[in-house]
């Protein structure tokens, strides 16, 4: 969706220039034409100066004038150089997710560089054109809250105030961010200061405290379990924001049999029916056709009565297609329509997921939606999903059981492919795969070929295995090791590294090491 759809006429630009040039704070309409201008910010290398380079690639080993870093302002939204270090954070975590058991390091590197620019006299609540500091950045979660934390260390100010009047924790909780709200919370965070509308944090809903879809849904015998969206891009653009509303909530119901679907929006003010005297309008985006357009048609109620119906006539009769984990085939019309309706939890909670071609067969899930695979033609892993209420209690595992065994069945596969796995997942079919190669008798050895087309999964499993046999008492056996996981690590991070020097680099590689090993550690203890 473009969700530069605000009818911003031709002196928007200059109004925007003057409240980035202007020091006063906001509020009312000017507050919702900067945030939106803020928010359509997006990383870009290149919009960095080169004294910046070294900080959002997390390099501790910072050369140039100190003072240098104190006057620094990167990119339109003139970023101090701690901000400059929260954005690499988040960029490159994000953009390089798929990287095997690198958080660790990441963090550590990134949060070096923040206690040197402490160390040198940059002010750890500089603030951007917002009046954002490094921490309500952080505080944000993309990079994780660890760095929120060394910024508290270094004196951050968890109730500093944006020139909206509003703290990190106002930011929180419109993000829906619990884990941020729950660490803000602990920190000290207020619940009671205002922002420049008026809006504490205290006015604003917590994630989960919403009412439940409708009443009658219970008084008719059936579980509300609520949960949030892991991402909404593929909806509402790639910053996942939508324009115009004070305190706007989307509610999107499922009856959990038939996969029934009811969706409304409430919210307080809207920027459509604010008066200004101001040479533009302004239009809130639209909340519901976006997101109806991703439903299928004939799932959709049309009133709360309608979907409780639904939900009633499930809980009373609804059965499934199958067993409990049973493989369907998009070639029936009945689980056709059936994956019409469940393929939209995936773009909700699977990062770049896309809808699946009907002319593609296969795919399956457990019994009350707690997950649901799919699989193509050719034995690969396209899209792998257990809601969030569901998850930690083994269903995923029960799930890629049932996959591998599936494909191990047949005598035509050799490999199980998985498109762009998570951390999440691979944490998961390591573990699995460990427990099925020793329950096989596997013997871990590192000069075998590979069985399985993910390089970087095959390289952990049998790392993992290795490091499982490894005698610790045999130094030379235990140096082999180390070298052999340094050349992969290395290997598979040649581009990230290229700006560094040979110091540079062995640090790094051998930080890595150290975090993969410890990791592997926690796997193996869990087998």
């Amino acid at each position: 969706m473009d969700n530069n759809n605000n009818d911003i006429g031709t002196d928007s630009s200059s109004h925007v220039g003057s409240l980035i040039n202007s020091d006063s704070v906001l509020s009312g309409l000017d507050q919702q034409v900067l945030r939106e201008w803020i928010s359509k910010w997006t990383f870009h290398n290149h919009e960095f100066s080169a004294l910046a380079q070294p900080l959002i690639r997390g390099c501790p080993h910072l050369r140039l004038s100190t003072l240098s870093y104190q006057d620094m302002r990167e990119t339109p939204l003139q970023m101090p150089a701690m901000e400059v270090v929260i954005a690499g954070a988040q960029y490159y975590k994000k953009a390089h997710h798929h990287h095997h058991h690198s958080e660790k390091n990441h963090v550590a590197d990134y949060a070096e560089c923040l206690r040197l620019l402490s160390m040198w006299g940059v002010d750890v609540d500089q603030v951007d054109v917002g009046g954002f500091t490094a921490f309500m950045r952080a505080a944000q979660g993309e990079a994780g809250l660890e760095l929120a934390a060394v910024l508290l260390d270094l004196g951050a100010n968890v109730d500093h105030r944006s020139r909206f009047g509003g703290v990190a924790l106002h930011e929180a909780l419109m993000a829906r961010d619990r884990r941020a709200v729950a660490f803000l919370r602990r920190q000290g965070g207020s619940l009671d200061i205002c922002d420049y509308d008026g809006v504490s944090p205290r006015d604003i809903p917590e994630s989960g405290s919403e009412p439940e879809c409708d009443s009658e849904s219970e008084d008719a015998g059936a579980d509300v379990i609520q949960f949030h969206p892991a991402f909404t891009y593929a909806i509402y653009g790639e910053h996942e924001r939508v324009f115009g509303y004070k305190n706007l909530r989307i509610n999107l119901c499922y009856a959990s049999g038939s996969l029934a679907t009811f969706l409304w929006a409430d919210h307080g003010r809207c920027i459509t029916d604010m008066e200004t005297s101001m040479a533009v309008s302004l239009k809130a985006d639209d909340v519901i056709t976006p997101l109806r357009a991703v439903l299928s048609e004939n799932a959709l109620c049309g009133s709360k009565e309608e979907f409780a119906a639904q939900v009633a006539r499930d809980t009373a009769g609804f059965r499934p297609f199958g067993r409990k984990v049973w493989e369907g085939d998009l070639r029936d019309d009945a689980f056709r329509e059936y994956h019409r309706r469940l393929q939209t939890l995936c773009l909700l909670y699977i990062e770049g997921a896309q809808f699946i071609d009907d002319a593609m067969s296969g795919g399956g899930y457990s019994w009350r939606l707690s997950g649901r695979w799919s699989m193509q033609k050719r034995p690969r892993i396209s899209q792998f999903l257990v809601l969030p209420p569901f998850q930690a209690q083994g269903h995923g595992s029960e799930l890629y059981r049932f996959v591998h065994a599936c494909v191990r069945a047949s005598p035509e596969y050799v490999e199980l492919a998985v498109e762009d796995p998570s951390e999440a997942f691979d944490d998961m079919r390591d573990r699995n795969d460990m427990r099925f190669l020793l329950d096989q008798g596997a013997q871990m050895d590192w000069t075998v070929p590979r069985t399985r087309v993910q390089p970087q999964a095959d390289d952990a499993v049998l790392e993992i295995g290795a490091l499982k046999r490894l005698d610790k008492t045999d130094a030379e056996a235990y140096r082999r090791f180390r070298l052999f996981v340094k050349r992969r690590i290395y290997a598979q991070n040649t581009d990230a590294m290229a700006g560094m020097d040979a110091e540079e680099r062995k640090k790094r590689v051998n930080d890595s090491f150290e975090s993969v090993v410890e990791d592997y550690h926690r796997i193996l203890s869990l087998l």
